[in-house]
């Protein structure tokens, strides 16, 4: 279902909500991987080493993606009660007020919804420490705002609105 965000609205899409990843893009994303498995092999000729460290690599990317496409298992999917992102082989769920609240960053020239998590929260995953290091936030929905056809800065601001009113 694709949602219109207005982020000067105060109009919140109505819950349950649940935001699949575009087919297409999948799709193409796992084209491209194996186009690349097959550069790998044409390389791997010259350069063993690497063409077939390549081929490896784009291999699993095109086995992951066309596993996602054909299992749907790349959603994220928003409660009253809170979120649940769903990928190949992790699902995780939050409450709204589990979040002190969401922001947008960017990391290597893509940015991201991110989150911190609130005070009242006593044990943060194991890793959060890794991604505050990394990325200066919690957690990240990676790039669901793009896969998703949204603004990531539009998206945050609606997740905010949807957290303020359900917390």
């Amino acid at each position: 279902m694709r949602y219109q965000l207005h982020p000067s609205s105060d109009e919140l899409p109505q819950l349950p909500l649940r935001l699949v990843a575009s087919k297409t893009q999948q799709g193409l994303l796992m084209a491209l991987a194996i186009a690349f498995t097959a550069l790998g092999v044409w390389v791997a000729q010259e350069h063993p080493v690497i063409g077939y460290l390549g081929v490896a690599f784009f291999a699993s990317c095109a086995v992951t993606a066309a596993l996602e496409l054909l299992l749907d298992r790349n959603y994220l999917e928003m409660t009253e009660q809170g979120f649940t992102v769903v990928r190949l082989l992790r699902s995780y769920r939050l409450s709204w007020g589990d979040v002190s609240h969401f922001s947008v960053v960017t990391f290597i020239a893509t940015s991201s919804v991110a989150w911190d998590y609130s005070a009242k929260v006593p044990h943060r995953p194991a890793l959060a420490w890794v991604n505050r290091m990394i990325v200066g936030a919690d957690g990240t929905l990676r790039n669901y705002a793009l896969d998703y056809g949204f603004n990531p800065i539009g998206f945050a601001l609606l997740l905010n609105r949807v957290r303020d009113r359900y917390a």
